[in-house]
Formats: structure tokens, C-alpha cells, sequence
């Protein structure tokens, strides 16, 4: 008997110490919804976002790229709101346009990662990638 309470003991603590780990980890979140990038007419790529940030920390910075073959292009957003750390899903659509040439039909590879300050754990950063089908 004491040692079926030992062992749920045991268990009980480690649900409790990695309880904050897996609230700390979903703390900053970032997510393509690579069903819903699409090309442009121009040859950018529009690429929607979902973002949740919890409070205390504050979001900086937002990068979005896009790969295709040997096309690349990559969309910062440094200094904006988006999203407000307050604990709720936020969407935004960021458009990509290449550094030379023109995205085309086809897939690609789009990434995306989510950079905000902890006020007492300093800088953490989240990614998500996903192929898409232009």
C-alpha cells in the first residue's frame, strides 16, 4: 500500500512540475494556414497567419519567407502590435514578394516565426512551416 501512494505521489509531482512547461511553451504560438496562401497576380504570395501571445510578454517581430526552387522572399514585420499579448488567437495576412523574379504555380515552402520579450526570461521565439500548393 505505501508504495502504490509513493508512486502516486510520484506521479502527482511530475504532473505538477511539467504543468508550467507546457503552458510556457504554448505561451507564444504561430501558425500558417497553408490551405489559404495563395499566389497573387503580381507573383507575391499573400500568406494568413494565426498568432496567440500571452501576457507578460510583448511581440516584437513577426518574419515571414517563402521558398520556391531558387525564388526566395521573406516579409519582416519589426515593431508593430500584431498580435497583442493578450492571450488571444489574432489573424493577419502577409504578402511575400520575391527578391528577384516572381513566385510561380507550384509549391513552396512558407515559414514563419514569432519573436516576444519576456520581462524576466528575455527573447523567445516560436516557427511554424508548411508547404503549400500555389
Amino acid at each position: 500500500m505505501t508504495r502504490k501512494v509513493a508512486v502516486a505521489l510520484l506521479i502527482a509531482s511530475l504532473l505538477i512540475v511539467s504543468a508550467p512547461a507546457a503552458t510556457a511553451a504554448s505561451a507564444l504560438v504561430v501558425r500558417i494556414s497553408g490551405g489559404q496562401v495563395r499566389l497573387d497576380a503580381g507573383g507575391s504570395v499573400l500568406v494568413p497567419l494565426r498568432a496567440r501571445c500571452q501576457p507578460p510578454l510583448d511581440a516584437f517581430e513577426l518574419t515571414v519567407s517563402v521558398r520556391q526552387d531558387a525564388t526566395f522572399g521573406s516579409a519582416v514585420l519589426l515593431g508593430t502590435d500584431f498580435p497583442p499579448c493578450d492571450g488571444r488567437w489574432h489573424q493577419t495576412t502577409v504578402s511575400v514578394t520575391p527578391e528577384t523574379g516572381a513566385f510561380a504555380p507550384g509549391v513552396a515552402t512558407v515559414d514563419a516565426s514569432l519573436s516576444a520579450f519576456h520581462p524576466d526570461e528575455g527573447d523567445q521565439i516560436t516557427f511554424d512551416t508548411a508547404t503549400v500548393r500555389l
